[in-house]
Order: structure tokens, then sequence, then C-alpha cells
């Protein structure tokens, strides 16, 4: 189970992603054979990439909708206002 303990940067160097888990997890990990203690540390440092990859792609997702909202608004005002210019010249030749 991971917390929000942020660990020092000592502690990130000599730990790895094992600086992330709270002690009664880094207990039982270290009690774990050595081959599976190496594989559950690279399956960590795997999940620690996958979810820096994300949340690199949310933070570009959030970046195109910001620009998508930009676009819309300023095509709605380009747009609204030549349309309001025909709306009143069609109502005046409706008349």
């Amino acid at each position: 189970m991971i917390t929000n303990y942020n660990p020092t940067f000592l502690e990130q160097i000599i730990l790895g992603p094992l600086a992330y888990v709270t002690e009664e997890e880094r207990k039982r990990i270290m009690s774990l054979p050595p081959e599976l203690r190496r594989e559950e540390e690279a399956a960590r440092g795997e999940a620690d990439f996958a979810r820096h990859l994300l949340e690199e792609q949310n933070e570009r997702l959030r970046e195109a909708d910001q620009l998508k909202d930009e676009f819309v608004a300023l095509i709605s005002h380009d747009l609204r206002t030549p349309l309001t210019s025909i709306m009143g010249y069609l109502e005046l030749a409706l008349e």
C-alpha cells in the first residue's frame, strides 16, 4: 500500500521504489527470497514509470483540452458576428 510518505533524497537513492512503501510492507518485502524481492522491486519500478507516463499524458490532455476550449470560443465569436449581421439583413428583407 503506497502512502503519502515523502522519502528523503538519500532514501530515494538507496531504496529506489521501496522508499515509498510503509514500514510493514518493507519488512514483508525484505523477508521474501532475493529473487522474488528483485521481481517485486522491478514491478514497482515499472508501475512507477507507468504512473509517471500517465501523469505526463494527462497533463498533455489537459493542455489540449484548454486549447480546444480557446479555439471553440474564438470560432464561435468569429462566426456569431457575421451571422448577426446576416440575420439583421434577412429580417429587414422579410419586412
